[in-house]
């Protein structure tokens, strides 16, 4: 009987990593502690349901902006502090924010060396995941669960599928929840 209660049970889970891009070149910046490499300042936020249906900003978490590496193609990732909220709904909305990180010139592919420009205008998305469309993923022992979105289902991105002027076309977003399974 124990046993089936806990199969009963539905598991809390918190976000880990979220993984984007690629993001324009103007957002990326040449990284201060890593050389040769470039980052860009990326704020995650999560909420359950209840805070757009209800209009309670209260119920958002904003875990603090980081600055998060890009790759070599200007894929950025964001590994997300190990004590950001459980979330134990079954959806929920995440919103996220990358910008150029103040003070610095932006990498522009074709010139060389760096070239200050304006500070361009931040890339801000969001989007709905429900535990139903989350990937279960295993990683040694850990239990894990993926949302893989392209850039048509990411709220923000939608009106750009056409021109690609946010994003290329190639964007996606990908974020990784940990179960976490608490014996009662």
């Amino acid at each position: 009987q124990p046993q089936q209660e806990q199969c009963q049970q539905r598991p809390e889970c918190r976000l880990r990593t979220v993984h984007l891009g690629p993001v324009r070149p103007s957002l990326l910046r040449p990284s201060a502690t890593n050389e040769g490499r470039s980052e860009a300042a990326v704020t995650v936020g999560v909420a359950p349901r209840e805070a757009v249906t209800k209009g309670n900003k209260d119920l958002w978490h904003w875990y603090r902006e980081v600055l998060a590496p890009a790759d070599d193609d200007g894929r950025v990732t964001v590994a997300l502090p190990g004590d950001g909220p459980l979330l134990a709904e079954s959806d929920g909305v995440l919103k996220v924010r990358v910008r150029r990180p103040r003070g610095a010139s932006s990498v522009i592919p074709g010139l060389p060396g760096k070239r200050s420009v304006g500070q361009p205008a931040p890339l801000e998305m969001s989007t709905w995941w429900s535990r139903a469309f989350l990937r279960p993923q295993r990683e040694g022992s850990r239990s894990n669960l993926v949302l893989d979105l392209p850039k048509a289902y990411i709220d923000g991105l939608q009106l750009d599928m056409e021109h690609h002027i946010l994003a290329p076309p190639n964007f996606r977003l990908c974020v990784t929840l940990e179960e976490l399974w608490h014996p009662r």
